[in-house]
């Protein structure tokens, strides 16, 4: 199976992950328009959705279970959005990451085609008000031996993705911490944990 080569492949360079080679993209402007509440970072507006799981791009919940949930996503919107314009967020289904995360063959480091995506189906959402979506690229950091610890920013503020990974799956937590604008005198928080296939968040080859 082409699977099963791939992974072949990955253990022998000591890596779970190897990349689809990008050009490295400065930061453009971050445009809002409506309930599209956040794009930030050159190419994050063009993040492909569908895609196999081999080619990034897979969506996963992301699942909070605590008390505070609708107020962390209200932190988390703060710098675009007025909070009192967010219907209810369900903590099990609300919340949706997407990934096409490309990272350096030899030392992990993510390059900057990278690009997150967080798409919030608020109780707001029908036919024709769209969820909230934010696509951040410019990311740092690395993922490499089982670990990930990536950062992506935008004028607004940061998003961390930390977690652990294998062949087949990665376990992930989403963070973040806005640069200026607060919700209840709170400007960061964790927004909750997943879990998805390697393939589906991470460019594999």
């Amino acid at each position: 199976m082409k699977l099963s080569r791939l992974h072949i492949t990955l253990l022998a360079l000591g890596l779970v992950l190897t990349v689809a080679c990008g050009k490295n993209k400065s930061d453009d402007s971050v445009s809002v328009n409506g309930r599209e509440a956040r794009v930030g970072g050159s190419g994050a507006s063009n993040l492909p959705t569908g895609q196999s799981q081999l080619n990034g791009t897979g969506t996963q919940v992301v699942a909070q279970n605590t008390a505070n949930f609708d107020e962390m996503v209200k932190i988390f919107l703060a710098p675009t959005m007025d909070p009192a314009d967010v219907g209810t967020v369900d903590p099990r289904t609300g919340v949706e990451i997407r990934g096409r995360v490309s990272v350096h063959p030899t030392n992990g480091s993510a390059l900057n085609d990278s690009q997150i995506q967080l798409i919030i189906r608020d109780s707001l959402v029908s036919s024709t008000i769209p969820p909230i979506d934010i696509r951040i690229a410019n990311a740092t950091g690395t993922a490499i031996n089982g670990n990930v610890n990536l950062t992506f920013q935008d004028e607004y503020g940061i998003i961390r993705i930390t977690g652990t990974y294998n062949y087949t799956t990665f376990s992930g937590r989403v963070d973040f911490e806005n640069r200026e604008k607060t919700y209840n005198n709170k400007k960061s928080g964790t927004l909750g944990t997943f879990q998805i296939a390697t393939c589906a968040f991470f460019l594999c080859q």
